[in-house]
Order: C-alpha cells, then sequence, then structure tokens
C-alpha cells in the first residue's frame, strides 16, 4: 500500500531527514525525479532532417520548491533542451539549499550566458514571460515544457500577490496554447494539500511528479483535476522516520496488492470450499437489486448463493439468474443464517425491525448497505451490539441518515477520514464509504482510500454490485489458507472496491463513461480479476 501524507507528516519526515543525513542531496533526486518525466514525455521533432528539441521553462519560486527547480535546470543545462528559468526571488532572498541550488546552476552558466535566468519582481515582467511563451509557438511543432517550482506543500489559503498573477499567466497560456505541457514539482502550486479544496490560484498540471509520498488531496476532487497524470518519484527517506512520522495511517490502495489479497482457489475444492452466503435483497418494487447482488456475488467466485427476497421479487430473480437458490423472505429468520450474510439492496422500509434483529443478533459476519443500514436510522446505537464481523457500505446520503450530526458533506478530506475512524472504532466495525474516492476504515484506525473507477459507476445498482462482490470475496477468504493483509473483512473491502472501480472503468472503455449501467460492471469483471 501507498503511504498517503498530510502536510504535517510530510514537512516532519523530510525536517528529520535532512537532520539525520545533512550531506545527503534531497533537491538532486528531486530533481531527478522531473528530469526522468521530462524526458519521457519529451518529443523531438524533425524538420528538413534536423532535430528540434523541447522548449524547457522551469518557474521557480523562493522556497525549496524553487531549489528543486534550479536543481533541475543545472541537471538540464548540459542537456539539448531550450533551456530558460523564471525565479520569482532574487538570490538575495534565498536560504539554505534553495540558494545552494541557484549558486550551483549559476556557476555552471557560461559567464557570457546572461539570459537564461530571467527574474519575476513586479506584475509588468509576468508579460516578459508570457511574450516569451508565446515567441516560441513560432515554429508549432515544437514541444514546449512548462515546469511548476513556485509552491509547495507548505501553502494555506490562496496563492496571493505576484506569486497568484504568476499562475494566472500560467494558466491562460495553456489555454491558448493547449499543446504547452505543464509538469508540476510535487504539487500544483497553489493547492491546499490537507483540504483539498481548489480556488482561481492553483496551476492545472499535466502531469504531477509527488516526492516520496502521494499526498492527501491528490485523491480527492476537487484537487484532483489540478494533478493530471501523477508519478510518485521514490526519495530517499529512511524507513523508520516515514514509519513513525505517518500518524493518520491513511494508505492508497494500488493494483499490485489486489492479487495478494484475493482468496486462493482450492483446484480439489467443490461449491462449498469455496465460499457459501445468504444474500437479503430484493421487493417488489426492486427485483433487480437481488438479482444484480447475487450475480455480483456468483461472479466473484462465490460457490453457492442462498438469496430470500419478497414473493414478487423472488419469482423474477429466479427466472432470470437460475445458479442461484431463492427463498421467501417470510420464512428468514435468526436460524436459517448460516453464512456470511449481505443485506439491504432493494429492501425497502417494511423490514426494518427483522433486520435490525437479524444484525444485532446474527453469529455469521454481515455486510450492511442501502436498506439494512436505513433500517437503522434513528436507531444508530442498536449497531453497537452486534455480536459477529460487520462491513457497512453507506454513500454519504446514507451515512447522513444513520448520523446526521456528523455532517460529513461540509467536511475537508482528513476530517471527513477523521470521523470515520472515530465511528468505526466505537462500531467495531469496517466502514466503507462509496463516493469518487471511496474510503475504507477499519476498527484498528487504518484508512484507506480507493481513487480507481470513474463517473461510469455513478448508475442505479451499482451499490448493489459492490455488496455483492464483497460477499463473495468475504465468504471466499473464510475459506482460503492465504494470510491476512489486515484481517478477513478489511482485505474484503478493499479487494472489491478496487476490482469494482476497474470492472467500472474497463465497462467505460468500451461503452464510454456516459452508457455503462450496473450489469456491465458485472459483465467486465471477470477481466478485473485477470
Amino acid at each position: 500500500m501507498q503511504r498517503i501524507l498530510i502536510t504535517s507528516e510530510m514537512q516532519a519526515i523530510d525536517k528529520k531527514s535532512l537532520e539525520s543525513f545533512p550531506d545527503q542531496d534531497f533537491m538532486k533526486i528531486a530533481a531527478e525525479g522531473l528530469a526522468e518525466k521530462i524526458t519521457e514525455i519529451s518529443q523531438e521533432v524533425f524538420v528538413n532532417d534536423i532535430a528540434l528539441f523541447p522548449f524547457v521553462t522551469i518557474i521557480c519560486g523562493k522556497g525549496n520548491n524553487g531549489g528543486d527547480g534550479f536543481k533541475l535546470a543545472y541537471l538540464l543545462a548540459s542537456q539539448k533542451y531550450n533551456l530558460k528559468v523564471f525565479s520569482l526571488a532574487r538570490p538575495e532572498t534565498l536560504k539554505g539549499d534553495a540558494l545552494k541550488a541557484f549558486t550551483q546552476l549559476q556557476e555552471a552558466l557560461p559567464k557570457t550566458d546572461s539570459d537564461t535566468i530571467r527574474f519575476i519582481d513586479q506584475a509588468s515582467d509576468i508579460d516578459h514571460f508570457t511574450d516569451y511563451i508565446k515567441s516560441t509557438r513560432e515554429d508549432k511543432e515544437v514541444q514546449h515544457i512548462l515546469v511548476d517550482a513556485l509552491l509547495g506543500i507548505g501553502i494555506k489559503g490562496e496563492a496571493q500577490g505576484l506569486t497568484a498573477e504568476m499562475i494566472l499567466a500560467i494558466n491562460s497560456l495553456k489555454r491558448q496554447i493547449p499543446s504547452i505541457t505543464v509538469l508540476a514539482c510535487d504539487c500544483p502550486s497553489g493547492i491546499d494539500l490537507d483540504s483539498g479544496l481548489a480556488n482561481k490560484n492553483i496551476i492545472k498540471a499535466d502531469f504531477t511528479v509527488t516526492m516520496g509520498f502521494t499526498k492527501l488531496a491528490s485523491c480527492f476532487y476537487p484537487a484532483k483535476y489540478f494533478f493530471g497524470e501523477q508519478t510518485t518519484h521514490a526519495m530517499p527517506y529512511p524507513e523508520l522516520i516515514s514509519k513513525q512520522e505517518h500518524k493518520s495511517r491513511i494508505f492508497k490502495i494500488t493494483h499490485e496488492e489486489i492479487p495478494n489479497l484475493l482468496p486462493a482457489r482450492n483446484q480439489e475444492g467443490s461449491k462449498y470450499d469455496h465460499g457459501t452466503a445468504t444474500i437479503i435483497a430484493g421487493s417488489a418494487s426492486m427485483p433487480g437489486a437481488g438479482f444484480l447482488t447475487g450475480l455480483s456475488a456468483m461472479r466473484s467466485g462465490l460457490g453457492l448463493v442462498h438469496l430470500y427476497s419478497e414473493p414478487e421479487a423472488r419469482t423474477i430473480i429466479a427466472s432470470q439468474l437460475p445458479e442461484i437458490i431463492t427463498h421467501d423472505l417470510k420464512n428468514l429468520n435468526q436460524k436459517t443464517i448460516t453464512d456470511i450474510t449481505g443485506i439491504g439492496p432493494g429492501l425497502g422500509r417494511d423490514h426494518d425491525t427483522l433486520i435490525r434483529e437479524l444484525v444485532i443478533n446474527s453469529n455469521e459476519p454481515i455486510i450492511l448497505d442501502a436498506d439494512g443500514i436505513n433500517a437503522f436510522k434513528g436507531h444508530s446505537e442498536l449497531l453497537k451490539k452486534h455480536k459477529a464481523p460487520l462491513i457497512i457500505t453507506p454513500h454519504l446520503k446514507e451515512y447522513s441518515r444513520l448520523f446526521p450530526n456528523d455532517s460529513l458533506e461540509t467536511l475537508l478530506p482528513i476530517e471527513k477520514i477523521m470521523i470515520l475512524k472515530k465511528r468505526a472504532e466505537e462500531l467495531n466495525a469496517t466502514i466503507l464509504l462509496k463516493g469518487p474516492t471511496t474510503i475504507i476504515v477499519d476498527p484498528d484506525g487504518d484508512c484507506f482510500l480507493n481513487d480507481n473507477g470513474n463517473s461510469a459507476l455513478a448508475t442505479a445498482g451499482s451499490g448493489d454490485v459492490l455488496t455483492g462482490i464483497i460477499t463473495g470475496i468475504s465468504a471466499q477468504l473464510i475459506h482460503s489458507k492465504k494470510p491476512y493483509f489486515k484481517n478477513l473483512f478489511t482485505d474484503s473491502a478493499i479487494a472489491s472496491s478496487y476490482l469494482h472501480g476497474l470492472a467500472g472503468t474497463l465497462a467505460s472503455q468500451s461503452l464510454s463513461e456516459y452508457s455503462v449501467i450496473a450489469r456491465d460492471i458485472i459483465q467486465k469483471l471477470p477481466l478485473a480479476f485477470c
């Protein structure tokens, strides 16, 4: 899992690493990451068999982010790029490593070269910057890369003054000349990395090379829009320091971990060895919810599903999904549940009392979604009485019905995460909050973010599919002999969320984000497992 850092954690890691290894040139290593990305995205063009190399213009501020920019310019000075540096800081205003990087760059340039570095001292100087960029477009075939090294991770609120005007100028140029490529150093300048909020004074990057660790805001909209394609460049931070300072315990789910979280297949096993589960879903007005939940559970590798629904829904589901065993909801009681149970999709509110009794008294693990969650509206304290492991999977509105005083809708990402951690501990449950970035928290205080997927998932029944996947994966993990990453239910929530998002993305690649429906997500689920 990738560690996700908030600003105070990143600053502490930077400070302690520099103190522990004062001879380590961290700026050089950061600049190497930027240089690698420039090499990767650079496009040479040939005119009359003559190679024309890209223009690279680096815009530097006065802090360490600007120092990274100066160090990058030093690395590129001997290469064949058309290099220019615009600095919002005069040498006398620079300090520490940033000053060292500027001095090193200046000494590396030929004595006769007084034009590579230009200073922005006042608003009128920005016009010279703009005119220079426009002049390079006379040969429209030559690529121009603008490197944003203005502001780093420490900014709070909006960028101000000359820096804000420079940001606006860069964004304006990007709109006028779409072929310009903007590469941000560590983060797009002007962004508050903890709030994730957007304002008018933020650089819109095409690429961001973030140093050492992914930053929290980059996982959440609207801030995520500004990062473009993200790359994390490894920095030599001591593992002990990084681990000690990572007090928020927030992680990002990546593709590499998923195979290790999935249940092992038993080549000698029967359907019973690959998990059996009970699903309580579907009503007369919403039979499709039971169908989608049951089908996605089976497509997740589950051996056998017992599905309880209202009689009208049962008839429809049985005709469309003969692979599962259907039951009349009126025959459901505590004794009939002997497996992991997914409860809630499309049930309606006529069975609230039954649902509450099942959750409180069940000896089998429960995945609670949709109307299963709604059944506890006004009775959220009863959730604390559950005996068996519990996963709840609300979207924001369902969560707000359950805990209206938490006001998650108005909170910043880090505030939202901390509230969810507190609730997970109180309930002794895993909470999966669905959204553009899904937040998974477990009772141990760990948080896992899943930001794969796209707007194709914003379709009726998508949540039912996720409930089926979680139910299916959880039931299989009970029979799997593989060790857990965290625990059975956290592993299941992480893997299921990722597979669900990936299946939605795969569906959108052939159908577009406009046209995906829930069945299409299930159809692509087998490819997500590959």
